[in-house]
């Protein structure tokens, strides 16, 4: 095991300690996993003509880490569709928001395939099946139409360019962890 001292300084005070320079490594995967999970969410919403959200990454201790992001399509939003007699232009946007919850966990797999946990996308899965749940209603239909959306992500993070793109926010994430929605904007299109 290694181990390396670390100092940080607050103000006059200073504090020296030791650290597993595993733990730190392991926080940096964790963060960099994360961030391409979300890189995954926004380049699929900017690929389907949506606008970009903002973008927060808060760090915790050496095991511990989250983030905050505005979801493209909030529970408040699937409760005030109407669902009697969807249109295509509403059956569209269903779809896309679907693709783009599911874009995110096959990102995060991309990029961390022996870190993935199925658990980290279960949210996002299950958030998919209830927007689509509103379109099919059959049991049999709506989980082939659900195989369907996810493989279409799937191919999404396995197009090289868009691979290229995920990356590129992903990285420009882990420099600036807090982005407002037009620096998610900026950085998209800066990997272009």
């Amino acid at each position: 095991m290694e181990w390396f001292f670390a100092v940080i300084i607050c103000g006059r005070s200073w504090i020296r300690f030791k650290m597993d320079r595993s733990k730190l490594e392991i926080q940096a995967r964790k963060l960099a996993t994360i961030a391409h999970h979300e890189a995954g969410h926004a380049v699929a919403a900017f690929h389907v003509g949506m606008e970009a959200k903002p973008i927060k990454f808060i760090s915790g201790d050496e095991t511990e880490s989250h983030h905050i992001a505005t979801p493209y399509f909030s529970d408040e939003d699937l409760d005030n569709l109407v669902w009697e007699g969807v249109t295509g232009d509403l059956q569209k946007r269903i779809e896309n928001d679907a693709f783009i919850s599911l874009v995110g966990p096959w990102a995060q797999k991309k990029y961390n395939p022996k870190g993935f946990r199925k658990t980290h996308a279960e949210g996002d899965y299950q958030a998919a099946m209830k927007l689509l749940s509103g379109v099919r209603e059959d049991e049999e239909v709506l989980e082939h139409y659900v195989k369907m959306i996810n493989l279409e992500a799937r191919n999404f993070v396995q197009d090289k360019f868009k691979w290229k793109i995920i990356c590129h926010l992903a990285n420009a994430l882990l420099n600036q962890p807090e982005m407002a929605a037009d620096e998610v904007r900026n950085a998209i299109m800066g990997g272009y």
